[in-house]
Parts: structure tokens; C-alpha cells; sequence
């Protein structure tokens, strides 16, 4: 896991930046779904 997060923070080759802004996006997308969620329950 520590190696791992080494590869992606050196931001060497293309796949390992791709996978860490592929991981932003999707927690991103994660934080706007829980606010929806949020919303709604709390209309009702």
C-alpha cells in the first residue's frame, strides 16, 4: 500500500496520474450522490 501511494504521489507515467484523478472523480461523484441523498431525505 506505502509503495503504492509512493508510485501515484511521484506523479511519474500516465496511468498512475490517470488512476489518481480517476480516484478524485469518483470520490467526488460519491460526495454529490450522499448530498442528494441528504437532500432528499431531509424534504421528507
Amino acid at each position: 500500500m506505502l509503495s503504492l501511494f509512493n508510485l501515484i504521489r511521484s506523479g511519474r507515467g500516465i496511468l498512475s496520474s490517470q488512476y489518481f484523478n480517476g480516484t478524485l472523480r469518483i470520490y467526488a461523484n460519491l460526495g454529490n450522490a450522499a448530498n442528494a441523498i441528504d437532500g432528499l431525505t431531509g424534504l421528507t
